[in-house]
């Protein structure tokens, strides 16, 4: 449950941080006396790299999703997706004499042991 949340505080920041930029762009440039620049506060800087680089991280997110997704489909691999191969849980498509026989299985077990009979 952490990943999708942080996935998810990316993307709002990013689109957060993204619109503040673009509204940005039309601002003053500030000179100090001695005609230099005033330097970004490392803050704005990391905001201003993340924006720039986040697209490109989100794009390999998705495509490795996305390939994941397909070799399943095609049958290279039995995992659905990264987090289900992690966990180590296998899908596969049930047939109907394959829910037969786990009812029948089911019942089995839970019938009492040893021939002792319930009071």
């Amino acid at each position: 449950t952490l990943l999708p949340y942080c996935k998810d505080r990316c993307d709002r920041s990013y689109s957060e941080w993204k619109d503040e930029q673009s509204n940005n762009r039309g601002s003053p440039v500030y000179h100090v006396p001695n005609n230099s620049i005033i330097h970004r506060s490392t803050i704005e800087q990391s905001k201003q790299n993340f924006v720039k680089f986040y697209p490109y991280v989100h794009m390999i997110h998705e495509g490795s999703i996305f390939l994941y997704q397909f070799a399943y489909l095609m049958g290279f691999t039995h995992h659905w997706s990264f987090s289900l191969h992690s966990l180590g849980v296998i899908l596969r498509r049930m047939t109907v004499a394959d829910v037969q026989q786990q009812q029948k299985q089911q019942q089995f077990q839970s019938e009492p042991k040893g021939g002792a009979l319930p009071s």
